[in-house]
């Protein structure tokens, strides 16, 4: 359950390099006001009991004001199973307004609550997502680190509905390899409000700008710590692009 949380909230989280896509932990940048992003991507994960996909699925963002932006999330979600049939359908939908709060040379913070919506008990049963409204508390912050590395992370407290709550957590590190390209490593993972049953995943990507409205973002992670008995993830990659409209 957690990790299926883990899963389909982290893949929402998801242009400067601006953090979140393709890695799961988000930074604190937002949109010029008055801009849009549109941002298509697909997904692939996969764990001890098959494979999942997210294709197609956007993002939609709009810088609302000086340091406020809103973003919506549709996935549509692809099970692959190692038992059973493949299924598919839409996948949990999220909206999110993020504000930064601080903006200054030494440290930037922000807030970004946002809303997923729970599916159908039924399609939650074939895999697309988790049938628990969530509302999502995240405090993302970024420092540099000398003249080429940045460092940003996040905090999140998942409050779900009709389930115990959980905790998300992530730190990245980024840096240009070349024009208009960005090297990206993070860590990230999620618990029980507790703390218990933690689990920790590993992540490396890119950020390459082709030309002035578009930037391909790609990432490819495995998981590294999981609860015993609980489903560990093999691998997963992101690929995305971003287009300034």
């Amino acid at each position: 359950m957690l990790r299926l949380l883990f899963v389909v909230l982290s893949v929402f989280v998801f242009g400067t390099a601006k953090a979140g896509p393709p890695l799961v932990t988000d930074d604190p940048g937002t949109a010029d006001p008055g801009t849009w992003e549109f941002l298509p991507y697909a997904t692939v994960a996969s764990s001890d009991s098959g494979e999942s996909y997210e294709f197609p699925a956007a993002e939609l963002t709009y810088g609302a004001a000086p340091g406020v932006d809103m973003t919506l999330i549709l996935p549509h979600v692809l099970t692959d199973p190692d038992t059973g049939d493949s299924e598919s359908g839409f996948g949990n939908p999220t909206f999110e307004v993020k504000w930064l709060f601080v903006d200054s040379a030494e440290l930037l913070l922000a807030v970004a609550p946002s809303v997923t919506v729970g599916l159908s008990d039924s399609d939650a049963d074939k895999g697309l997502g988790d049938s628990q409204d969530s509302f999502n508390l995240p405090l993302l912050g970024e420092v540099p680190l000398g003249e080429q590395w940045r460092m940003f992370g996040s905090f999140t407290y998942v409050l779900v509905s009709g389930a115990d709550d959980a905790v998300e957590y992530g730190l990245a590190v980024t840096r240009p390899v070349g024009q208009g390209a960005d090297f990206l490593f993070e860590f990230s993972g999620s618990a029980e409000d507790d703390f218990g049953e933690a689990f920790l995943d590993a992540r490396v990507g890119f950020t390459v700008g082709i030309s002035e409205r578009l930037t391909v973002l790609t990432a490819v992670g495995t998981g590294l710590v999981e609860p015993s008995g609980a489903e560990s993830l093999d691998i997963d990659g992101y690929l995305g692009l971003v287009i300034a409209l």
